[in-house]
C-alpha cells in the first residue's frame, strides 16, 4: 500500500506543531507565526511548506532543517 503524499506534521510532546531548526544558521521555523518573509501564513506545518521554500536568514534548504 502506498504512503501517503505528504507525511504526518512532526509535533512536540503537548501536541503542537513542532518548531523547527535550521541547522545552518540556528533560525527557528515556529508554524505558529510561519514566515512573513515569504509570506507563509501562521498555522502551515513544516512539512506543508513550499518545495522551493528556503531559509529567510541564510537560505539553506528545507533539508537542513530539524524538529
Amino acid at each position: 500500500m502506498p504512503g501517503s503524499p505528504h507525511p504526518a506534521p512532526a509535533r512536540d510532546p503537548d501536541g503542537r506543531l513542532a518548531l523547527w531548526v535550521c541547522s545552518r544558521c540556528g533560525w527557528t521555523y515556529d508554524p505558529a507565526t510561519g514566515d512573513p518573509l515569504t509570506p507563509i501564513p501562521p498555522g502551515i506545518a513544516f512539512e506543508d511548506l513550499p518545495e522551493d521554500w528556503h531559509c529567510p536568514n541564510c537560505g539553506a534548504d528545507r533539508d537542513y532543517f530539524f524538529p
